[in-house]
């Protein structure tokens, strides 16, 4: 790992703070919450989580975000790469070489049943 005096400066900080609210709009409109996580040094870590019942399909939700600023990705969003508890993970190339890494959290009707064990009937609606 490159030390503090080894890492170039980038202008991806700076974008990445004036994008978040847009981005932000966009999925609440879609039912979901977005949070910042991480560094901001390559890549904008969001966490989308669904918050509304009407909270569309992932795929949708990472059309939308990648329509709000003509962002092309560079492979096939169908394919999101599985995280730990369900999330779906995109990385996604912006501009100046920075990416944004989204993982999307599952909507609770599309886990499945042995996910919760006895409480799914808690859990649903």
């Amino acid at each position: 790992m490159p030390g503090l005096d080894e890492k170039k400066p980038t202008y991806a900080p700076a974008y990445m703070v004036g994008i978040y609210p847009e981005l932000a709009a966009k999925a609440r409109e879609l039912g979901y919450a977005l949070a910042l996580h991480g560094s901001l040094q390559r890549d904008l870590d969001l966490i989308a989580v669904p918050w509304t019942d009407a909270a569309v399909e992932p795929l949708t939700l990472v059309k939308a975000l990648c329509e709000c600023f003509d962002v092309a990705p560079n492979h096939d969003l169908t394919k999101p790469e599985a995280k730990p508890h369900g999330r779906l993970g995109w990385s996604i190339p912006l501009w100046w070489g920075a990416y944004l890494d989204l993982a999307v959290l599952p909507r609770v009707h599309q886990l499945p049943p042995q996910a919760f064990g006895g409480m799914r009937n808690v859990l649903i609606r």
